[in-house]
């Protein structure tokens, strides 16, 4: 499945292939997030090898499922709070 991360201050999103089940995906995020400062999202790559990601930096994951019709999608969005309020 093709998954899409937004990072901050980054003005692309960065666009991996992977064969992670998007429930197991979605879990490994939560997972990093809750971890704070310092966690790393680490995701595994269809071609091989790994993505590692700072959690804290991260604004956004969007990935489809391929079992879904193509118009229905899931976005999950983590917004990060800054002493400025929501990016």
């Amino acid at each position: 499945m093709e998954v899409k991360i937004g990072i901050q201050s980054v003005p692309r999103e960065l666009v991996v292939e992977t064969d992670t089940p998007a429930d197991e995906l979605e879990h490994s995020l939560s997972a990093a997030l809750e971890q704070g400062d310092h966690a790393v999202f680490a995701l595994s790559v269809t071609k091989g090898g790994r993505v590692l990601i700072p959690a804290d930096k991260i604004a956004y994951v969007e990935f489809y499922r391929p079992s879904l019709v193509r118009a229905l999608h899931l976005v999950l969005v983590s917004w990060i709070t800054t002493d400025q309020g929501m990016t």
